[in-house]
């Protein structure tokens, strides 16, 4: 194993993948800062938790205007529900005392949504 710990990440690369997520521009910083504060949560359609667009597309809608979306690593667990073709829900305790879904980075695109697409979901 190398010094970034690349070996380990392979060993492990089914526990986790990467997904979108769509909000307004004031909320990125906290986001970026603290994480996805399940106190914040709205419009719960699919159930409680952080929502995760399986594409930029699916996300773009929840922008609000901006033209900002945030990349997120989210980690395999019971917590993980999956919307097929639209999106993860991941249900982090209240409180805040984990956290499966954690901000990557910032994605800043044109007036279209990025044309970016993972390509794994979870097995």
């Amino acid at each position: 194993m190398n010094s970034l710990g690349e070996t380990d990440l392979l060993a492990h690369q089914n526990k986790y993948l990467f997904a979108w997520h769509g909000t307004s521009a004031s909320a990125i910083v906290p986001i970026c800062w603290g994480g996805f504060d399940p106190r914040r949560r709205s419009g719960q359609v699919h159930g409680p938790g952080e929502y995760f667009g399986w594409t930029a597309a699916v996300s773009n809608g929840y922008c609000n205007g901006t033209n900002l979306m945030l990349v997120s690593v989210l980690i395999e667990n019971i917590n993980i529900r999956r919307v097929p073709g639209f999106c993860y829900v991941v249900n982090n305790p209240l409180n805040a005392s984990l956290a499966y879904c954690l901000p990557l980075l910032v994605v800043h695109f044109g007036k279209r949504s990025p044309l970016i697409q993972f390509n794994r979901t979870f097995v």
